[in-house]
């Protein structure tokens, strides 16, 4: 059985009612809930919210490890972008399937539709969302669980987030708050590039401060064993892609930062076995990166002299950016504990932009004012200001929203 050790209006956060974990391995929400012998979903009519990471500690998929339960009734699953299996690109979108075995339908949302229809949740009692997020606020899997949230409260449904960590642990907060005029799919709230918040705790945040027009019933079942300062590589648990150029730890670090240049005519790597740990272009010098007074060494990541052709991979990059092109760049390593990835790329793209003023250039869409959350960035760097002020406007951001996430934290 579970008991309730805090509670918001609409937000309860459950744990066993006995301590039935005996040693001080992490325990996902995942794995709480199967320990507790499901209690909290038996008998009712589930929907899944899931992907690739839904898994236990063994790896094993929670649709398997429910299907096989007489008293746990699944009845739909939702996917978010890349699919069920993690294996479509980025941007693809990814239409609803069946999965024939079991009779369940599969609802895609990153296709038609990104919200649920009211159709899509006919006759659940409750859905139950399992996704690995990695903790940068561009990461689209948090604005699949706002949607979900709106739509289960629109529909007067339950809604249980099972807990994971936060891959950055839970105390690096890095970058600007988005400025809500530029929320999008790729950034919806009032949030740091780079938050230090986990699934279940962003849920709270979102429930608690009305970012939703109504309250949704959520409950939280957390992570057991984890603490604010622990990163991913020092957990128990196994490495599963969350998506799929997101290979590695390292790539998690690095990704919170070369992400933004995917609002820019450089390549992130992305056509190669190295995503998010390269970046190049054609026109790009690597001694002249290397040579700068604007030096690029001061961050805690060794670089090294690169070249390097995108092409289309499967199930990774269908239509990298400079497609069969050949590109110069750097590849990153990240060598101290206090990297700074995010400084990083916006002292490169100031550099590049110096550099390489007729080629180097944001994309016409404006999509790295989506990235970074306003237009901040790129107006500095067009403008040639000094980009001290934007990291001033992130020292202030960072303590305002350490303040004001405190209350919604779950984890010391």
């Amino acid at each position: 059985m579970f008991s309730v050790f805090y509670s918001w209006e609409s937000t309860k956060i459950y744990i066993p009612s006995k301590k039935l974990y005996d040693d001080l391995s992490v325990y996902t929400g995942l794995d709480v809930l199967e320990i507790s012998e499901f209690n909290e979903i038996k008998n009712k009519n589930i929907g899944l919210l899931i992907n690739q990471t839904s898994v236990n500690r063994q790896k094993k998929n929670i649709i398997d490890i429910f299907y096989n339960n007489d008293d746990i009734k699944i009845k739909k699953i939702f996917t978010p972008e890349h699919g069920l299996n993690g294996k479509f690109n980025a941007g693809e979108f990814v239409d609803s399937d069946i999965d024939k075995e079991k009779n369940i339908d599969i609802i895609s949302l990153y296709g038609k539709n990104k919200k649920p229809n009211a159709s899509d949740l006919v006759d659940l009692d409750l859905i139950i969302y399992d996704i690995q997020d990695i903790g940068s606020r561009f990461y689209t899997y948090i604005s699949t669980m706002t949607y979900m949230m709106e739509a289960c409260a629109e529909q007067n449904i339950k809604m249980i987030i099972l807990d994971r960590p936060n891959l950055l642990g839970g105390n690096y907060i890095k970058g600007p708050l988005l400025n809500v005029n530029y929320s999008s799919f790729v950034g919806m709230h009032p949030i740091p590039i780079i938050h230090g918040m986990t699934s279940g705790e962003l849920a709270i945040m979102i429930n608690e401060s009305k970012w939703i027009a109504e309250k949704v019933d959520l409950t939280i079942i957390p992570i057991i064993n984890w603490k604010r300062n622990t990163t991913i590589e020092n957990t128990n648990l196994i490495w599963t892609k969350p998506s799929p150029n997101i290979v590695d730890y390292e790539t998690v670090k690095l990704y919170a930062g070369l992400c933004l240049l995917e609002g820019t005519n450089i390549s992130e790597g992305r056509g190669t076995q190295d995503p998010f740990k390269i970046f190049g272009a054609p026109f790009i010098s690597p001694e002249d990166l290397l040579s700068s007074g604007n030096n690029l060494k001061y961050f805690g990541i060794n670089l090294k002299k690169i070249d390097f052709i995108p092409t289309s991979i499967f199930e990774m990059a269908k239509w990298p950016k400079l497609k069969d092109e050949k590109c110069f760049g750097l590849k990153l390593e990240i060598d101290k504990k206090d990297y700074d990835v995010l400084k990083f790329t916006v002292n490169l793209m100031v550099l590049l932009n110096d550099l390489y003023p007729n080629k180097f250039k944001f994309l016409e869409s404006n999509f790295i004012d989506n990235l970074y959350g306003s237009d901040k960035l790129r107006k500095t760097i067009i403008n040639k200001e000094n980009i001290n002020n934007l990291f001033k406007d992130w020292a202030n951001d960072e303590e305002y929203f350490k303040k004001k996430r405190a209350k919604f934290l779950i984890y010391d």
